[in-house]
């Protein structure tokens, strides 16, 4: 269809007026709902970006905690019918150390009613942990059967149970349980079984029961060969029984079989050849696992100030030049080098001053020390008594600068 021009009609005066008038409507009409659109996605995302949950479990994961607090508060306060947020909420004060403020909220969640056997049991699981961090290890374990009756599959309360136990000290209870629960989840962890089988042991050699405590020590041994220091303990305990040779022949293995960590053995087996009259035998002892580690650098102080008391002079020399060709960088080795250097001058004055600054570094195989927390020893154990670290007393330690006597 053609145009007015086209039929060589001329156009109505009114139609160009109108015609502008009508775009013009167009147009506002056109940025009115697209203003309108625009507020409302501004109005849905703000509520999005605002709602305090989601921002709280945000801030949990970023690790901003104080934050994530004020926002689950809210978020509770504006719905106390999340119990999502009110769990995290006490699992956040719980990370801040202050688990009572967790176990009171906790504590409100459990005594609702109609709450489902899942979200029930995840309660009672944070009210024992929370009470685990207050050492109210009864009720813990109270609230922990509560959720196991509700949940019995779950592996978070197995693990809250052990945690439980190793609180009470009651190591063969903790080993039953592990073995029930490996036998279940088909999970084996023999490691941790002989750990609690020394502690057990431990336990009962301190009472006096060295026979009972050195069938856990063998067992813990059976159970975990890589625990080599259940060796240690099975050989002390001998010796502490009067059976020297049987506690020499458990030393000896232990030397031979790990003189990377042989050092561990020199305080009880000196102990022993002491009090057998047999201490000459210690220096061959000594050298023979020297030969098997020359990098273990307790173990070449040992020798060295072994050999020093002697009066050796010169073949200590030679076990400080041979550890220095392995561990050039051992400041403790090169000590005693210098030491013995100055002795063959006779050097006094430098003599002395070097036995002070020796003594103020720590003995090198004078009892035990943790590597965590630097708590000495008189006496070898499985696991720290002052900070609960497993293991910390076993391997090369060099904390002895730091250790508290």
């Amino acid at each position: 269809m053609g145009s007015y021009d086209d039929i060589g009609v001329p156009a109505p005066e009114w139609l160009g007026s109108w015609a502008w008038l009508l775009a013009l409507a167009v147009v506002a009409l056109l940025i009115w709902s697209v203003a309108l659109g625009w507020r409302g996605r501004r109005h849905v995302r703000w509520h999005i970006e605002r709602d305090p949950y989601i921002e709280g479990l945000n801030l949990m994961l970023m690790g901003r905690l104080q934050e994530a607090v004020q926002a689950l508060t809210e978020a509770a306060s504006a719905n106390t019918g999340n119990i999502d947020a009110y769990l995290k909420l006490g699992s956040l004060y719980r990370r801040l150390g202050k688990p009572r403020r967790a176990a009171q909220i906790h504590l409100e969640l459990s005594v609702r009613g109609d709450l489902p056997r899942q979200m029930k049991a995840t309660i009672y699981r944070e009210l024992a942990v929370d009470l685990e961090q207050v050492d109210n290890i009864e009720r813990a374990f109270n609230y922990l059967r509560l959720s196991r009756e509700l949940d019995p599959r779950s592996t978070e309360d197995n693990e809250i149970h052990l945690r439980l136990l190793e609180k009470q000290g009651r190591w063969h209870s903790a080993a039953d349980t592990l073995r029930k629960v490996t036998s279940v989840n088909g999970k084996s962890d023999m490691t941790r079984l002989a750990l609690y089988k020394l502690q057990e042991g431990e336990a009962l050699c301190a009472e006096n029961r060295e026979h009972e405590g050195r069938i856990c020590f063998k067992e813990a041994y059976k159970h975990a060969p890589d625990v080599a220091e259940a060796m240690l303990f099975i050989a002390d305990s001998y010796a502490r029984d009067g059976r020297g040779d049987e506690a020499l022949t458990w030393f000896s293995r232990f030397i031979s079989e790990h003189p990377e960590s042989a050092q561990l053995a020199i305080p009880m087996l000196e102990r022993l050849l002491f009090e057998a009259g047999r201490f000459s035998e210690i220096e061959s002892i000594l050298r023979e696992a020297f030969q098997k580690a020359p990098d273990n650098r307790q173990l070449a102080a040992a020798l060295v100030d072994l050999l020093m008391k002697k009066g050796e002079i010169d073949e200590a020399l030679v076990v400080c030049e041979r550890t220095l060709e392995v561990i050039p960088d051992d400041v403790d080795i090169r000590l005693y080098r210098l030491r013995l250097l100055h002795r063959k001058e006779d050097d006094t004055t430098f003599d002395r001053s070097l036995d002070e600054l020796l003594a103020l570094r720590g003995p090198f195989r004078r009892g035990y020390y943790c590597s965590n927390c630097g708590y000495h020893s008189e006496h070898l154990h499985s696991r720290c008594p002052e900070c609960e670290q497993w293991r910390s007393f076993f391997g090369d330690r060099r904390a002895n600068a730091n250790a508290r006597h």
